[in-house]
C-alpha cells in the first residue's frame, strides 16, 4: 500500500530503529557514567572522613535508582535491537517473495507462448495451400516478438538500475533470461520454430533456470539460518552481560 501510494519507507523504518539503537546504548553508556561518578564521590567522602549518614544514605540511593534506570535502558537497548533485527529479516523476506513473484510470472509467460506457438502449427498444417504464407507470418510475429521482448527486458534492467537496486538474485535472473532468449532467437533464426533443437535448447534453458533458482532458495535459508543464529547469540551475549553486571553488583 506504500509503494502504491508513493510512500515508500522501508529506508526511513530502517534509519529510525537504527536511530532508537544507537540513542538508547549512549543513554546507557551516560547512566554508567553517572553511576561510577556517584560511587567515587562516596568513596572519596567516606576515605576523607568528612559525610555524614544522611548524605552517604542519599549518595547510595541515587546510585540505586541509576542501576534502576541501567537496567531499564539494557532491557530497552535489547528490545530496540531484536526490532531492528526483525525488521531486517522481514525486509529481506519482502525481497525474495519478489524475486519468487517474478520468477513464477516468468514461468507463465512461457507457458502461454509455447502453447500459442504449439496451436498455430496445428493450423498450419491443416491448411497446407496457406502453410508457406502461415509460417512467414508466424516467423514474423515471432521476430517482432522477440525484438519487443529485447526492447522490455533492456527497459526493465535500465528501470532497475535506475532505482539502484542491486539485488545479486534479481541480477543473476535477468542475466539469465536475457541470456536464454538471445540464444533461442538464434536458433529461431538458423532453424525456424518447428524443430527437435529448439525442443532440446528449451528443456536445458528450464534446466538452466531451475538450477539457478535452487541456488537462490539455498542462499536465502542460508541468509535466514545465518541471521536466525546472530540473533540468538546477541541475545545470549546481552542475557549474560546483565547476569554479570548482577553478580559484580552482588
Amino acid at each position: 500500500m506504500r509503494k502504491a501510494l508513493g510512500k515508500e519507507t522501508t529506508d526511513i523504518e530502517r534509519k529510525k530503529l537504527k536511530t532508537i539503537v544507537e540513542n538508547t546504548r549512549r543513554e546507557l553508556d551516560l547512566s554508567h557514567e553517572r553511576r561510577k561518578a556517584i560511587l567515587a564521590e562516596l568513596q572519596e567522602r567516606i576515605k576523607l572522613g568528612n559525610t555524614t549518614k544522611e548524605e552517604g544514605d542519599k549518595l547510595m540511593e541515587q546510585a540505586e535508582e541509576t542501576l534502576k534506570v541501567i537496567e531499564n535502558q539494557k532491557a530497552q537497548l535489547l528490545q530496540s535491537s531484536r526490532d531492528l533485527v526483525t525488521f531486517e529479516a522481514q525486509t529481506f523476506k519482502e525481497q525474495q517473495d519478489k524475486i519468487s513473484k517474478s520468477i513464477e510470472d516468468t514461468a507463465k509467460k512461457r507457458e502461454k507462448a509455447s502453447a500459442e506457438r504449439k496451436a498455430q502449427r496445428e493450423k498450419d498444417k491443416a491448411a497446407d495451400e496457406k502453410a508457406a504464407a502461415d509460417q512467414k507470418k508466424i516467423d514474423e510475429k515471432a521476430a517482432a516478438d522477440a525484438i519487443q521482448l529485447e526492447k522490455d527486458k533492456n527497459q526493465l534492467l535500465e528501470d532497475l538500475e535506475a532505482k539502484a537496486i542491486e539485488d545479486k538474485t534479481t541480477r543473476s535472473l535477468a542475466e539469465l533470461e536475457i541470456a536464454q532468449e538471445r540464444e533461442r532467437q538464434q536458433l529461431i533464426e538458423k532453424y525456424g520454430l518447428d524443430t527437435e533443437l529448439l525442443k532440446a535448447l528449451e528443456t536445458e534453458q528450464l534446466l538452466q533456470m531451475n538450477t539457478l533458482i535452487a541456488d537462490i532458495e539455498q542462499e536465502a535459508r542460508e541468509n535466514k539460518a545465518t541471521l536466525d543464529q546472530e540473533a540468538r547469540d546477541k541475545e545470549l551475549e546481552a542475557d549474560q552481560k546483565a547476569l554479570d553486571d548482577k553478580r559484580a553488583q552482588r
